[in-house]
Formats: C-alpha cells, structure tokens, sequence
C-alpha cells in the first residue's frame, strides 16, 4: 500500500547515494526504483524493531539503476518527521521508516480508496520480467478467460470444479485492475458424445425428467447407453450403437434439422441447470460458447491449412499437420480432420481462437484447463504459429493449467454434480452451526451456511498451488479454527461487529498518533504489502501468495483484537483502534472478493 511512500522512499534514496550527481530524475525513473521496493516479512515479533522496506541492488542494477560505490547511504536528513534511515548490506538496501508517519500513510489511504484499496496502486503498472527487470505493463487490456467449460451429460467432476474456481480467480484479478475481461464457458456440446447421447435418449429419455432435472437425466441416459456401448463391444467387438452414433455425428455436421432441435434443447436445459448452480456461487460469464459453433468454420482452418501448404493425408483418410520442427525434432503431428470428414476438437478449438481474436482483439486469452490438457494447447500455439498467426507468441500464460483433486465424496457415495458438492458443504455447516447457539432466523441460518460451505471450497482449492494435486477433505475445509474459507469470514464478521458495536464513530481526521503498540505495527506493515501480493498475484495468475497472505492478515488482526481494546480505551486512543480495525476489515474483504467469496457480516 501507500505507493507514495515508495516515491518518497526512493527520491531520498537516490539523492542519498549521489546517483551520478543528479538531483533531478524523471517520474519513469523514480517509478522503476518505487517498485522495486518491498516490504519486510512481519511474521516475527522482533519485526517491528526492524527495517520495514528493502530495495534488492540486483534489481535496481538490471533496470539501470546504479548506486555509486564511494557513497555509503546513512541517515538520512529528517524532513517534516518523515524519518527514514538506510542501511546498507552485501545484497540490498534496508530500509527503515518513522513508525507514526508510516501508519498514518498506509491507514489514511486505505480508508481514502476503501473498495479499491490495494487495486489502485502505481505498483500494477509495472510486472517483473526477465530476472526482475521492471517493465512497464498497458493497461487497460483486453483478457478472456475461458473457464469451467463442462460437457453436457456428462458429469460436473473436480476437474470442473478447480477450472471454475481458479477460473473465476483470474478474470476477478484481471477486473479489479481495469482490464476488459471476457468471459466465457465452452461448453462441449458436439463430438461422438452427442451422437451416443443423441442414440440414448430415444431409447432412456424422458422429456418431463428432462424439465425438471435436465443434467442429471441426461447424465442416467449417457450412462445407460454408454453400458449398451460396452456391452455390444464386448459380446462382439463391435458397437452397433457407437456405429449409429456416428452417423447421427455425420449428419449434424450436414445440418439434420431434426438432430439440430433435439441439439438445441439438450444444450439449453443444460446451460439453465449450470446457470442456477454459478448464480449460488456468484459466478458470471459473459458468454456460453460451444464446439457446436465451430464446426462449420473449422473447415475454414483446413483451408487455411491446405493453402499454406503444411496440411496432409495419411493412408486412413485422416488430415493432419505435422509439428516435429516445431517440437523439437520429436514426432509429433496433430489430426484436424477425421476419414469420415467430420472435425475434431482441435480443429474447433482453432476456429474458436481465430473468431475470438478477430471479434475481441485480446491482448491475452487464458484457457483454465487441467494440466492433462497441455499437449493439446502446445500443438494449438505451433499451428497457429505455422499458419502465420505470430499475435499468438504475445499471449502469456495461454493455458493455465492445474492438478487434480482426490477423496471428495459425499455420505451419499461420489460427488458427481457441482451442486451435489455445494449441498453437502452446505449440510455439514449446518450440522456445524446447529450444535451452537444461535439466535437467527431460520433463513438466514442457511443462507450463512450456504455461504461458508462454498467459501470453505473455494479456499481449500485456491490455498493450493494450482499445479498441484491435493486431498479433499470435509473436516479440515469446515473448521473455523484453522486456515480455512470458514476462519476468513468468521474474522470478517468479527472485524465488522467491532465496527458495529464499539458505540463510538470513527474519526477520519485522526492523526493516528496512538497506535505505537506492537500489534498495531505489525498489522499496519502487513496491510502495507497488500499492493505488492495483489500484483504478484496479477503477474503469476496464482491465487496461493493472496490466500496465505489473508490467513496472516486473520492471525494478525486477531492479535490486535485481544490486546488492543476499542470499548473501554480513552476516546482518542479507541478512535485510533477502530480506524486500524476497519482498515483490517477493508484489505480482507477485498482479498476475499477477489478469491470470489462474497464477506459475511454476521455468523
């Protein structure tokens, strides 16, 4: 926070070390120093008694920054009791600031930007690169986020899950720093899965349970007809119902009215049942796509294909480009067209990305997809670049990919809809809630735990690093004593009723002068980094720094809670403690928001 101080921070700096003689430097200059400087760990209780900023030499270095090595920087003048001292080391420069006037700063300017603490910062202009050199970043930019992408009939599993979740992570943080994010669920609504559930229906399906539970019966037809595809396979190795299932396939792609209706609504029954269970997670996407768009355009890509001359036939029928130059010699080739004519999925997935740059001119688009998936992208990226399309080496981060999750299950046996996840985190905290006292309403008893159990999954998932698998585990997701979604908003809401029930008003015109205590220090040099956590986030497009960096914020503010008593204190210093507490309140709820929890004010 408080990228002023920064500013502050490094035009003393630079005139301190005698930078070449200058004492002038440019806002670009003097940018570049500012975001270098970091703030100190504030874990230990000794921290307080440290330097609370540090700049890496390394840093300043590779951005042109050099420090004349006759010049050992000391203490430096005091100016308007903005006491800063230097102290400087084999590797960086320590950095340590009035205490006072560092709190004031850091609180005032919270307070001032409120739900856009932390998002405002000068510091998101820049991002690291290339061992640390600062360059500057163009924002606003234009970012689509293709995320949780279910299959229709099939089930919503973990995989969906985490793609959802992670998903909404980085279009959130890409929002709260200006980008003009898209968006998107691509649903898969076409390939031989159509066809087989297309066969099954006619023979499983009922239009009434259709209506009333559309993804669950379709999921019991696609299960049904897949065990007669078995079955048929094993008695004689071949599957009349997967034979039909292709050539239902065959005529889609030849526009069969009939096939199409029977398409239509079986898409948009399934696109209403996803849209319940995103609307309870307060998940939006601006557009549902389809591979169903796509079919006919990919032949435009096979086109493009043969004209640029890197498309070919094997002895099967099948069209594909071979990609060895462009995987290192490896043998390695994509297929985009099957003997029977119909596309597959990479075909479509390349017409999707030509028509979404041609109709949004994204700067980056990112595909939240399980790690699984990574061949897939890489041979989409090399076809793109042999077809000429060179925008594609200027989008980082196109696949973000993630690890599996293992052991989630209900009492009811395996998870398999994301609802069913929802309600069985729901029940628990209920089951949780009801052996306490409580005096609320009914209605407000479950919504409160509709809302801490997708909280407790979000957390769980999004405190992992993303390429990471993880056990998921009902118990320690739900416990409101350890590092979990549940503790989050419990602090959250203990934090507002504070601010609630104190019986006095906060005073914006404070001078702050009071909170010298260690808890306060050390809360308020923690809010301080939330800028930095924000950005590094932004850059990573990892949500694991931001979560750890929020559990501490819980431990931290706790802390201040127990030993720095609001009711009871004299006025002046009672004011001073409230106003910390509601800049405690503001970076967690707006930390939480990002992680896509909506903050309790009671529990």
């Amino acid at each position: 926070m408080a990228y002023q101080i920064r500013r502050h921070v490094a035009k003393k700096l630079l005139s301190v070390c005698n930078q070449k003689g200058r004492t002038e430097f440019t806002d670009q200059f003097l940018d570049k120093v500012a975001c270098s400087i970091q703030m100190n760990d504030v874990s230990k209780k000794s921290c307080i008694d440290k330097p609370n900023m540090k700049i890496s030499e390394t840093v300043m270095k590779k951005n042109g920054i050099h420090i004349d090595s006759s010049v050992s920087p000391a203490a430096a003048a005091t100016e308007n009791h903005e006491d800063l001292e230097f102290i400087r080391g084999k590797k960086e420069i320590a950095i340590k600031y009035d205490s006072k006037y560092f709190t004031k700063k850091v609180l005032k300017e919270i307070i001032s930007e409120n739900s856009r603490a932390g998002l405002n910062s000068q510091l998101h202009r820049f991002y690291k690169k290339n061992g640390g050199q600062l360059v500057a970043r163009v924002i606003p930019e234009n970012v689509i986020v293709e995320f949780s992408s279910p299959n229709i009939a099939k089930p919503f599993h973990a995989g969906h899950l985490r793609s959802t979740i992670i998903g909404n992570f980085v279009a959130n943080i890409n929002e709260a720093l200006n980008n003009n994010v898209t968006r998107i669920n691509y649903l898969g609504d076409w390939g031989t899965q159509f066809g087989i559930l297309s066969v099954g229906f006619k023979k499983y399906g009922c239009h009434n349970r259709l209506k009333s539970d559309a993804m669950k019966h379709l999921f019991e037809v696609y299960v049904a007809v897949n065990k007669d595809v078995e079955s048929e396979e094993k008695d004689s190795g071949v599957s009349k119902t997967r034979q039909l299932a292709l050539q239902h396939l065959t005529r889609m792609e030849t526009d069969d009215g009939d096939l199409h209706d029977e398409w239509k609504l079986f898409r948009d029954s399934s696109i209403d049942s996803y849209s319940a269970v995103y609307k309870r997670l307060g998940i939006h996407f601006d557009e549902y796509h389809g591979e169903s768009m796509y079919y006919k355009s990919a032949h435009d890509v096979l086109n493009e294909a043969e004209l640029a001359g890197i498309l070919s036939t094997n002895s099967k029928g099948i069209k594909f480009i071979d990609l060895s130059e462009s995987f290192g010699g490896q043998s390695v080739s994509a297929n985009l067209l099957k003997s029977d004519g119909s596309t597959l999925y990479i075909t479509r997935d390349l017409a999707a990305i030509l028509d979404r740059y041609r109709k949004y001119q994204f700067n980056r688009i990112h595909y939240v997809v399980e790690q699984g998936q990574n061949l897939h992208f890489k041979q989409m990226v090399a076809i793109l670049q042999k077809l000429g399309h060179q925008w594609i080496n200027n989008c980082d981060n196109l696949h973000i990919g993630f690890g599996r999750v293992q052991g989630m299950s209900t009492r009811q046996g395996n998870v398999v809809f994301l609802s069913d996840i929802l309600d069985e985190a729901k029940l628990r905290m209920l089951k949780i809630m009801s052996s306490k006292q409580s005096t609320k309403a009914a209605e407000s008893v479950e919504e409160t735990a509709d809302i801490l159990g997708m909280s407790a999954v979000i957390v769980q998932d999004l405190k992992q690093r993303k390429n990471r698998d993880y056990d998921f585990d009902w118990d320690r997701m739900l416990d409101n004593r350890g590092d979990t979604g549940v503790s989050l908003q419990y602090n959250h809401a203990r934090l507002y009723s504070i601010e609630k029930n104190c019986g006095i008003e906060m005073n914006l015109c404070s001078a702050l002068e009071s909170l010298t205590e260690a808890e306060a220090i050390r809360l308020t040099l923690h809010l301080a980094k939330f800028d930095e956590i924000v950005n590094e986030c932004y850059s990573t497009l990892e949500a694991h720094s931001l979560v750890t960096y929020l559990f501490k914020l819980v431990h931290l503010s706790n802390a201040a809670i127990h030993g720095l008593s609001v009711k009871g204190s004299p006025k002046t210093v009672a004011e001073d403690r409230l106003f910390l507490f509601v800049c405690a309140r503001i970076i967690l709820s707006n930390g939480m928001k990002l992680l896509g929890l909506k903050p309790l004010k009671s529990m």
